[in-house]
């Protein structure tokens, strides 16, 4: 298994279990904040993967790392939400 397959499969797991034990107004902000920069993150892929200006494929690039960082970040943040309220 690839590991982009294991990180997703690991990101679903957390967005699973906060949408189905949403404990408190953190839990169901960060799991908006997830989903929102899930498809902030799609777009930018689909806007990469469709340009076709070569001055703005630097800005594609840029677009998408950003995008992807802050999925990752906040996907941290819920696990780590996850665990504390698991303890």
């Amino acid at each position: 298994m690839s590991e982009n397959v294991k990180i997703n499969n690991f990101f679903k797991n957390v967005i699973s279990y906060i949408e189905k034990n949403p404990k408190d107004e953190e839990e169901n902000s960060i799991y908006e904040s997830v989903k929102i920069a899930k498809k902030e993150w799609q777009t930018a892929q689909n806007i990469f993967n469709n340009v076709s200006d070569p001055e703005l494929v630097d800005f594609a690039i840029y677009n998408m790392e950003a995008a992807e960082k802050k999925y990752v970040y906040l996907m941290k943040r819920a696990k780590e939400i996850k665990e504390n309220s698991n303890h």
